[in-house]
Order: C-alpha cells, then sequence, then structure tokens
C-alpha cells in the first residue's frame, strides 16, 4: 500500500517495493493515511500484503484490530514494517497477543542512508527492556563508536554511524554541516567495495547486542543534563507507556534560573489523569532524577508531515501548559507572600502554589541553599535548613516558622527509659577486619588515622597515560586526578580456600574480598578453628558493580553457565556463598540500603544474637566498583568533589569522593565473649534503623526529621542518656547541604544546655566514601578509638561550614588527634555511629568502651609456646615473621598469654607447622626454639586410661583455677556439670578426695579412683572437644571402656555414672588383692599358676604378655 507522503524517504519503499516481488500497488486515497477505518476497508477490498506504520500510527491502528470483525478484514496482510521511531515493548507485545499470521517486523534508516538500513523480526516470547533494532541490510554496514571515533565493545552504547550503498553524498548547499557528519570512512579497507568509503553520523545513541542485533538507545542530543544529572529522555517516555492507560509519551526539558532545568511530560490517554497519580507512578518506577516536574494532557500529538511527533510544537506548549493544567492555590497572608515570592525568583515562575513541593516544582538542592539564604536575609531572621528540608512547602516552612519549632532550647522529648536492660542485651565487637585505601588491616588503618595520612591517591601524568586514560581527558580541567584505590584487590590465594583458578575468574572482586575478610575476623577473634560454625550467622552487604556483571552475565548462550556466574557475580548471594564456603549454618542474609548497608547488618546481626538464632555473627559490607584506579570527571551540582578531597563540616567542603573499601566484625553477646575471655573493642549498647518516609524534599534528599527520629530510638534502646556520649562518628560526606543537617538531627537528640562537649568526626576525609561499606568502617573506626582512648583529627577541616551552627550545639570537630578523655569517671566512654542511605534508611549503633579490664595469668610461666601453621611453606616463614616482630614488640612478655592461647585454640592447623617458644619473665632477644615441620594430617584418637593412674591433685590446677587461662574455665565448666549425675551426699566427700590436700591414700581405693577416673577424663575429653581437638577413635582400659562408651554416646551420663559407681561398690567389697603383669606366653603361664589356688589368669596382651590377679601372698610369691 502507498500511503506515505513523497516528501518522506521511506515512500520509496512502497512506491518501488512492489516491483522486486512482482506484485500490485494500491494507493490510498489523498487525505485517508490517518483514517484508520479507510485503511482497513482498502486492505480488505484490494488484499494488501504489506504495509508501513509509524509506531504512533500503529498504536491507534491497533485500537481497531481489538475487534475481531476488523481482524477479519486484514486477512491478506502479511508484512507490517514499522519505523521512524521507537517501538516499545507494550505496543510488541499488544500486537503479538493478537495472534494473527501477520510478520512484524522493526526496520530503521535515517533519511541520510535513504529508507531503511536495519530490520528486526519481532517475535513471541522475547522479553528485552528495548526492542532491538537488528541488523544491517545488505550492503550496509554499522559501526557504534565513541567522541574519538573509536569502536567500542559489545553492550557499550555510542554513536550508531552507518556506510553503504544508500548513504547519501550530503546536504545540498550546506557544506559545513556535511562534513559534521559525512566522513570518509575510518574502517574501510583494502578490498571493501567503493560504497563503504563514506560513512554517515546518524546521532543516535546504540549499541551493539552480544548476538549481533542492535539496539537504538535515543538520540544523542536527547541525553541531557537535570541538575547535573545525565538523563536519557527516551527511557522516561518508554515507562510511561507502560502505564496502560497512556498511549503516548513525550518528554522536553524546560529551562530555568540557577541552573535549573525541569523535565516536562507530554502524555495521550482516553481521559486526563491526575498529576498526583502520574508522579507516583514516575516515583515507583524511575531514578528521583528522571522524574518528571510537569504533566501536560495532549488529546492529539502534534504530528509533522512524516507522521513524527511534532517537539518544536509540543515545546511551545510547554510554556502555557502550567497556567493551563494547574490551579494554583494563592498566599493567605505577608509570611506566606514572602516565601512565595523567594521561591518564584529561585524556580523561575511566575505563579506557584503553597502546597507544592519544592522538589516537584524543580528545585534541587543548590536552588534550596538560594532559598534559605534570601529568606533568611528578606525575613531577617536565622533559622536552620532543615526547616526547609522538614516542610517542603510553602504553608509548611511559615508555619514552622510561627511556630519557632526551629529554636532547639530542650533536647527532644523521649519515653521513659525502661530500666529493664542488662548486660544480657549487650553485644561485643571482638573480632576486626577491614580492606581500605592505604589499609589492608585494621593495624595500618588505626596508624593512617593517628598520623592524618590522607589514604586517597593522586595520579601523576604518567601514572594516567598508563592506565590508557586519553589525553583530551586529561587536559579537561575538570577531570580530578584522584582515586581511593585498593591496592591488593587483584591478589586470591585459591588454593587457601580451596577453590579452583576458573572459578575465581568468575568470582567478582567483592566476594574475594570478603573470603579474605571473613577469615581475617574470625582468626582476630579466635574462633577461626570453627568452634562457632553451627550457630555462626552472616549479614553482608554490598554495592553493584555494573562493570563487572557486564563483562560476566552478556554472552553466555548456556543458562546453566550464566546462572553459576550470576551467583558469583551479584551482591544478591554474597551472604550464602560466604556460608557455604564456611560451612556457617546460622542465617546468611545480603542486605542493600544504600549506604547505611553495612551498619544495618550490625543492627541485624545483634538482634539475632539477642534472640538467640545465632552465637556468633558477621557483620559487614563491601564495595568495589570497577574501575579501581583512574580519576574522575568532575560534574557541577552532583555529590562528587571538585578537587576530590572530601572536606566533613568545613566551609570549603563542595561533595565526596567514592572510593573501595570492605569492613567485617565479628560480634558475640556480652556474657559469650567475657565467659570465652575475648580480647572486646567495644560494647554494642543499643541501636535503631528507620526510614524517612515522605518527610523530605525529594527521595533522594536527606531528611533531618528522619534523623531525629532514628537517634532518639536508638538512645532509647541502648537506655542511655546522649549527654553521655561524648564521640560521633557522622556519615560526614562533605556536602554542603548534607553535614548541616546531620548536625541539626544530632543537635535535636542531645539538646543545647552543655555545648561543645561531643568531638564529632568522620573517617571519609582519610579514605572518601565506600558507600555500601561507609558504616561498618566507621563503626571499626569508632572501636579502635575506644579501645585505644584515643580520637583520630578530622582530615581537611580547617573553618566550619557556615550553614552549621557549632557555637551553640554539643559538638566540635578536632584538626588534631588527643587522648579521649572520659566526661566523668564513673561513666564509660560512648560513641555513636551514623550511616545513612540514599532513599531514606537511616541507623544509628551506641558503643560503650568495656570497663573491665582482661583476665592477666595470676602466675608468671617461664615458657610461652607459640605454634603457627599456614598452607605452604613460604606463607609459614612469612607469618612466623609476622609474629617475631610483634612479640619483639612486647615489653612483658608475661602478658602475652593470650596470644599464645589464641595462636593455639583459635587458629586453623595447616600442614605446614612451627612454633616458637620463649623464656623468661622479659623481652628476650632470641627464642630457645623456631622450628618448622611439614605434616599431614594425622588421626586423632583419645585413650581413657583405667584405674592405676589415678592420684591425688589430679586436674586439681584445671578445676580450681578458672580465671588462670580459658582451658580452665572450659574444664571447670564440663567437671561441674559431670558431677550433676552424681548422688548429692557424695560431692562434696569426693570433692575433697579428688581435690583436697589430705589422707592422699583414700584416691586409691577403688570406690573413689574408678570415679575419680571416668569424671575426670570424660570432662576433659569433653575440653578438648570444645577446642576443636576432635577425635576419630575412642579407645578405653578397664574403667576407661565405660568412659569411652559414655563419651560416645553409646550410654546416657547419667547411666555410665550409675555402672561406675556400682562397679566400684562391688569391687570394693571384695577381699584385697593384686595384679601383677608378667612378660611370658600364655601356656608358659597357665602351667605355672595351674598348681595355685589363689591365682589366676586374667588376661592376655599380647603373646608373650599376661596379666595375672589374685591375693597379695601368692602375686608376692
Amino acid at each position: 500500500m502507498f500511503k506515505t507522503p513523497l516528501s518522506f524517504d521511506i515512500s520509496g519503499t512502497e512506491l518501488f517495493g512492489w516491483i522486486v516481488g512482482e506484485g500490485n500497488l494500491c494507493i490510498l486515497p489523498k487525505d485517508e493515511e490517518k483514517d484508520t477505518f479507510a485503511i482497513l476497508q482498502t486492505i480488505e477490498k484490494f488484499k494488501v500484503t504489506h504495509i508501513n506504520f509509524v509506531p504512533s500510527m500503529l498504536r491507534i491502528f491497533m485500537e481497531c484490530l481489538e475487534e475481531e470483525e476488523n481482524r477479519k478484514k486484514i486477512s491478506s496482510l502479511k508484512w507490517i514494517f514499522t519505523g521512524g521511531e521507537a517501538i516499545s515493548n507494550d505496543l510488541v507485545e499488544r500486537f503479538l497477543a493478537l495472534c494473527t499470521k501477520i510478520s512484524l517486523e522493526n526496520v530503521y534508516g535515517p533519511t541520510e542512508a535513504t529508507m531503511w538500513a536495519t530490520h528486526y523480526p519481532l517475535r513471541h516470547g522475547e522479553k528485552t527492556w528495548n526492542v532491538p533494532i537488528g541488523k544491517a541490510l545488505n550492503e550496509y554496514r554499522l559501526y557504534v563508536v565513541d567522541k574519538n571515533m573509536k569502536r567500542v565493545p559489545p553492550m557499550v552504547p555510542g554513536e550508531l554511524c552507518i556506510s553503504g550503498a544508500g548513504v547519501a553524498r550530503g546536504y545540498l548547499n550546506k557544506e559545513e554541516m556535511t562534513k559534521e557528519v559525512f566522513l570518509e570512512n575510518p574502517f574501510f579497507e583494502e578490498g571493501d567495495q567503493d560504497q563503504y568509503r563514506r560513512l554517515y553520523k546518524t546521532g543516535d545513541l546504540a549499541r551493539m547486542l552480544p548476538d549481533g542485533n542492535y539496539e537504538f538507545l535515543g538520540r544523542m542530543d536527547s541525553q541531557v543534563k537535570v541538575n547535573g544529572i545525565r538523563i536519557e529522555l527516551g527511557e522516561i517516555e518508554r515507562t510511561f507507556l507502560e502505564n496502560e492507560e497512556i498511549t503516548e509519551s513525550v518528554c522536553l526539558v524546560k529551562k530555568g534560573s540557577h541552573e535549573a532545568h525541569y523535565i516536562v511530560l507530554f502524555y495521550s490517554s482516553k481521559k486526563e489523569i491526575s498529576d498526583e497519580q502520574l508522579r507516583i507512578f514516575a516515583e515507583n518506577k524511575l531514578s528521583p532524577a528522571f522524574v518528571p516536574s510537569e504533566y501536560i494532557y495532549v488529546e492529539n500529538m502534534p504530528r509533522t508531515i512524516s507522521e513524527k511527533i511534532d517537539r518544536k510544537t509540543l515545546g511551545r506548549m510547554a510554556e502555557i501548559g502550567r497556567k493551563k493544567h494547574k490551579v494554583v492555590v494563592k498566599p493567605k497572608d505577608d509570611l506566606e507572600e514572602a516565601i512565595a515570592s523567594v521561591w518564584r525568583k529561585v524556580l523561575n515562575r511566575e505563579e506557584i502554589g503553597i502546597d507544592e513541593n519544592f522538589f516537584q516544582a524543580g528545585g534541587h538542592s543548590i536552588a534550596l541553599m538560594y532559598v534559605h539564604n534570601l529568606l533568611c536575609k528578606n525575613l531577617q531572621m536565622e533559622f536552620p535548613i532543615s526547616i526547609l528540608l522538614n516542610h517542603p512547602t510553602i504553608e509548611g516552612i511559615a508555619a514552622a516558622i510561627r511556630s519557632k519549632n526551629h529554636k532547639r532550647e530542650k533536647p527532644v522529648q523521649k519515653r521513659a527509659l525502661k530500666g529493664q536492660r542488662t548486660s544480657k542485651d549487650d553485644i561485643a565487637i571482638v573480632g576486626m577486619a577491614l580492606d581500605v585505601p592505604g589499609a589492608n588491616s585494621i593495624h595500618e588503618f588505626w596508624t593512617n588515622l593517628i598520623l592524618k595520612k590522607d589514604c586517597i591517591h593522586e595520579y601523576t601524568t604518567k601514572e594516567l597515560e598508563e592506565l590508557g586514560i586519553e589525553k583530551e581527558l586529561l587536559n579537561n580541567p575538570n577531570y580530578i586526578r584522584r582515586k581511593g584505590v585498593l591496592d591488593d584487590i587483584e591478589e586470591f590465594d585459591p588454593a587457601f580456600f580451596n577453590i579452583t583458578p576458573a572459578e575465581v575468574n568468575k568470582m567478582s572482586p567483592q566476594l574475594r574480598l570478603l573470603y579474605k575478610g571473613v577469615w581475617q575476623a574470625m582468626e582476630d577473634g579466635g574462633i577461626a578453628s570453627g568452634l562457632y560454625n553451627d550457630r555462626m550467622g552472616v549479614y553482608i552487604g554490598a554495592s553493584d558493580d555494573f562493570v563487572w556483571y557486564q563483562s560476566m552475565l552478556f554472552g553466555n548462550e548456556r543458562y546453566s553457565d550464566t546462572y553459576q556466574i550470576y551467583t558469583q557475580s551479584t551482591n544478591h548471594f554474597l551472604a550464602t556463598r560466604l556460608s557455604h564456603m564456611f560451612d556457617f549454618k546460622g542465617p546468611g542474609m545480603s542486605i542493600l540500603t544504600g549506604c547505611s548497608t553495612s551498619l544495618v547488618t550490625v543492627h541485624l546481626a545483634c538482634k539475632a544474637l539477642l534472640l538467640k538464632e545465632c552465637d556468633a555473627a558477621l557483620a559487614g559490607g563491601v564495595t568495589v566498583e570497577l574501575p579501581n584506579e583512574g580519576g574522575y570527571l568532575y560534574e557541577p551540582n552532583l555529590m562528587f568533589s571538585k578537587d576530590g578531597k572530601c572536606k566533613p563540616f568545613d566551609d570549603k567542603a563542595d561533595g565526596t569522593i567514592f572510593s573501595n573499601g570492605m569492613g567485617i566484625v565479628l560480634l558475640k553477646r556480652l556474657a559469650d565473649a567475657k565467659k570465652d575471655h575475648d580480647h572486646i573493642y567495644g560494647i554494642i549498647k543499643g541501636s535503631a534503623v528507620r526510614n524517612d518516609g515522605k518527610s523530605k524534599l525529594s527521595y533522594t534528599a536527606p531528611s533531618s526529621l528522619g534523623q531525629t527520629i532514628t537517634l532518639k530510638d536508638a538512645y532509647e534502646n541502648a537506655e542511655i542518656e546522649p549527654r553521655t556520649v561524648t564521640y560521633i562518628e557522622a556519615h560526614g560526606t562533605g556536602t554542603k547541604l548534607g553535614d548541616p543537617i546531620e548536625i541539626d538531627s544530632l543537635t535535636q537528640v542531645f539538646g543545647t544546655s552543655q555545648t561543645s562537649y561531643c568531638t564529632v568526626g568522620s573517617v571519609k576525609g582519610n579514605i572518601g566514601h565506600t558507600d555500601t561499606a561507609a558504616g561498618i568502617i566507621g563503626l571499626i573506626k569508632t572501636a579502635l578509638c575506644l579501645d585505644k582512648k584515643y580520637l583520630p583529627a578530622t582530615l581537611h577541616y580547617e573553618t566550619p561550614n557556615q550553614n552549621i551552627n557549632f557555637k551553640d550545639s554539643p559538638f566540635l570537630v578536632k584538626k588534631d588527634g588527643e587522648e579521649w578523655k572520659k566526661l566523668k569517671e564513673d561513666i564509660p566512654r560512648r560513641a555513636g555511629i551514623n550511616a545513612f542511605g540514599v532513599g531514606g534508611t537511616n541507623v544509628h549503633v551506641v558503643l560503650e568502651e568495656n570497663m573491665e579490664e582482661e583476665k592477666k595469668e595470676t602466675r608468671q610461666r617461664q615458657y610461652h609456646l607459640f605454634p603457627v601453621s599456614a598452607v605452604t611453606k613460604t606463607a609459614l616463614v612469612a607469618t612466623m615473621d609476622d609474629i617475631s616482630s610483634y612479640i619483639e614488640e612486647k615489653e612483658d612478655i608475661g602478658k602475652l598469654t593470650n596470644a599464645d592461647w589464641s595462636l593455639t585454640t583459635g587458629r586453623k592447623t595447616f600442614a605446614n607447622r612451627g612454633f616458637f617458644i620463649t623464656e623468661g619473665k622479659k623481652k628476650v632477644d632470641s627464642f630457645i626454639k623456631r622450628k618448622i615441620v611439614n605434616s599431614k594430617e594425622k588421626s586423632i584418637c583419645f585413650l581413657f586410661t583405667g584405674q592405676g593412674s589415678q592420684y591425688q591433685g589430679r586436674a586439681r590446677e584445671l578445676y580450681k583455677n578458672p580465671d588462670h587461662n580459658p582451658i580452665c574455665g572450659i574444664f571447670q565448666k564440663y567437671a561441674k556439670k559431670r558431677m550433676e549425675a552424681m548422688p548429692e551426699d557424695e560431692k562434696e566427700e569426693f570433692l575433697e578426695i579428688l581435690y583436697g590436700r589430705e589422707k592422699p591414700e583414700q584416691i586409691n581405693e577403688t570406690k573413689y579412683s574408678q570415679i575419680a577416673l571416668f569424671l575426670t577424663e570424660y570432662a576433659m575429653a569433653s575440653t578438648l572437644m570444645e577446642l576443636g581437638i576432635k577425635p576419630d577413635i575412642l579407645v578405653g582400659h578397664s574403667i576407661g571402656e565405660v568412659t569411652a562408651r559414655a563419651f560416645a554416646g553409646i550410654w546416657s551420663l547419667e547411666d555410665a555414672v550409675k555402672v561406675v559407681l556400682k562397679r566400684a561398690k562391688l569391687m570394693q567389697e571384695q577381699e584385697p588383692g593384686l595384679m601383677l603383669s608378667v612378660g611370658i606366653s600364655r601356656e608358659k603361664l597357665e602351667s605355672y599358676i595351674n598348681t595355685r589356688d589363689n591365682i589366676w589368669l586374667s588376661l592376655c596382651n599380647t603373646t608373650d604378655n599376661c596379666v595375672v590377679g589374685g591375693t597379695k601372698e601368692e602375686i608376692w610369691n
């Protein structure tokens, strides 16, 4: 059918296409090309087989095809070609759902390339975010290039260029314009046909898919910046077409004052939809920056002669759109008028309603600061900027000012403390690990903090050139040559974790870091031997590393391959991957709440520990966004710093710098940590997680009210008065708006009755913003501050942010580090940690120092044994060197008991082993033994001896001195537990005989010796089991056989004790006798004893070793 105007090049396919197929040409009468019913009748009358539609016209045509009667009229139709605009998924699905035999082809080709250049058949079952334009037609070639005309890899967007027979010679009488887009083809090769010598730059954004098809992403010039954020208008248009009520959608950008731009959506539908409904739909589907500020209903979209939407006409409509479609609620008094006047000036609006939301009216954070400054000036009063954030409408601001809500003479009112909290509700931090710019250990991290080290790497030109950064970018004044780099991101030892190199290649860098971090945290906490595996919880969060996803998840044809890689590459499975690797059987959860992620994991882990869902928990987060090296391009009004430095709370603060990083903490209930004699870095007293809801200007904006509620809940849960807290590790991203809001919310909770007593700091000055890992790294820093009783400086802080009133607040920022002094002697050092996520999930954790000194060895041992092991000999030598350096730093060798205890019981044993032995109370310059051995795992056997090995005081030191070292406490626990099976009236006498110092001969009486052997050996075996020494074999001799049988679970403890006591009693009642081991054969022995009455053969151990029993006289004889 020929129905397209001749001025539109696609008319050529209609006018001449029938000749190729030897068909007939049906010409649609003039002015009927927009009449769908006329088109239907013509198709039916002339049996039309091929027809062209632009997608918007196809959508209208589809309305007719909803009726079955009309579908019958197009039974002759075989092909529908749609092009000229991007076709949406929903339109394709609607067409295919009709189940006709018509083939639908998506075609693409700019006028400059003459009609079509690509085609793509649309079929059932294809689910794509964007409908591809397909592959090049014969005698065409496609290229996707960057701004330097270099081809980009598959899946990377770039400008689409075309060469081939249909490429035009240029624009008539427009030489300069021709030179810009018609070029000599740089990809032309010797042997190519001449038609490929020239190339046309389409100005369209596209990318090549892994299967060779191409995807149209919109116009290069439709990529606009709204408040500094790059926006693709086509994505917004496609999203609104997912709304069933909308038939067409078009987006334009309207420019305002103060560098502000506003997105305007034009839409067609059967009836007008309210702005609120459209806004809710957009907020659920789009990123906040993509949500339009204006919505204009258009009954029929204006079109050009080629049936494309006329955007110029819509642009003119945008100027008057709001006047027609918005009912403005006007100010009621002078105050509201004064505020409205400022809004109109800043937002470049003639009218604005007092009920409109500032951000939805086109405002942004920079504009908000203009509003704040002008209001303070015009109203001749000062108030915090948080008033504007908490009350984002004109009438809300006016009401807040009238009620003087900005005054903070008292802290936020709290509910009465419950008074029911005990130390049983406290959680101890017993192990920590991190990897951040400039440090891959907590020791190195703390050293950097003390030295006020800026850990962000500043690149030289040579370094950047070696990284492949293009010269044009290097010369750009907005290219910032700084980055928070992880030095060891590429390093991973597959053999250590028993992983194949091939599997490591599929594993995301985030997962690799977590494997190392979990191991280090467990070793730091002294439980790497696996004691808690059955009850270990894992709570982990991570960012989305899109570069890694793209490199790993595209191009695999088999679903099984893709899915396996998916579980190793994405952040969805990190927690369960860790549980699987380390055999943890507690809860395993992956969490994502933006920048607050890793601190939220701590909150959840604490809850799980208190609910007894696990007995130990690992919590933390990781961010690795590739590439790990190189600078970034600064863009105004975004969150990035212009000089690559994060300057928390400083007046020159202009944004943050993002870094990669990882942090993990090991948590236990405080009572368990004390019982296990763990080193406690800090005690978590309480925490809270809340969301801002709608109490803010926009989805991405911070909320002072939301943060205040979170803080208040945290201190109520901890049952701690905020005024007793003397350090806050702030979220502190170094943004002009974010920092003042954070201090304002803190001040509302802490009050202003006391000033300048609580230090506030942020580690982001040292290492940048580590995104999802930021909260856990702040927690680790604060725990180290408590442990070391020292507060490091906040880097890059010189002059207070003008929007922060530190003078009338409890807070101050330290330029230099200093000793952390107590508020009062009887009040422990306390701290709070903030983390706020984009989207409004806020978390605050309250920490307290461990006031109880760790138990020290009550007696000085002359020798200390330090066992070491590693997977390889090289690693063993390196580890021994590290421990040697650690020991030599200690002035008092007697303080090393915890170290040798941790090495003995808290580390997994590997095949290559070595040890140190130190001598004396003081440090020695050399060690009397330093030995390395190589051994393989051997079977472990527990031997339970029989009667004769007992003596008074056996295991007395273990039982009587539970504070001596952790082993004593474990032994006493099991010994007491086993004695519970004894009759009450016999316990006291038994303990005196076993552990007393009088009548030592009584222990040799059978009725005492057998139960003593049984209980002591059973308790010792249980102690070894808890220490991770598990037997493969149990062997018992005489009464030891009973002990082995009970320990193996064949008999219950209660039954075994009854058997032992009864057996001992019966044996005690017999006449006294003796047993004798004889080194001769059974035959010789029997020939001798058969002549005696009171002697007999008891057993034969070997062919030449037997035991006889009898009366004392006979045995002595």
